[in-house]
């Protein structure tokens, strides 16, 4: 992740705190970051240091096609059942995602 990445990624969290229309008392805000292997640097952090972290509570899970740093759940095949359950994810991200 270039240095440049993680700052709009905070600045992003920042604004979307400024802008979200979800009550304070909605807990936790569920945000899913699609491609989150950490390969040199992930949103995750930029997300502990945004005003978003601060005013809501958050929980960020990281997706991605393989086992690795920043990845909560494995997805086997995108295609078939997303293991999430409709209306569980607040803020979708996906930064750098390269699909080969």
């Amino acid at each position: 992740m270039h240095a440049s990445a993680w700052i709009f990624g905070n600045l992003f969290f920042t604004w979307v705190a400024d802008l979200l229309l979800i009550d304070p008392q909605h807990s936790p805000i569920q945000i899913v970051d699609i491609g989150s292997y950490d390969v040199n640097g992930n949103l995750r952090t930029a997300l502990e240091y945004s005003e978003l972290n601060h005013r809501y509570d958050v929980n960020y899970t990281g997706v991605d096609m393989s086992e690795g740093r920043n990845v909560d759940v494995v997805l086997k095949d995108p295609y078939d059942i997303w293991p999430f359950e409709h209306n569980y994810i607040d803020i979708v991200i996906s930064l750098s995602l390269i699909h080969i």
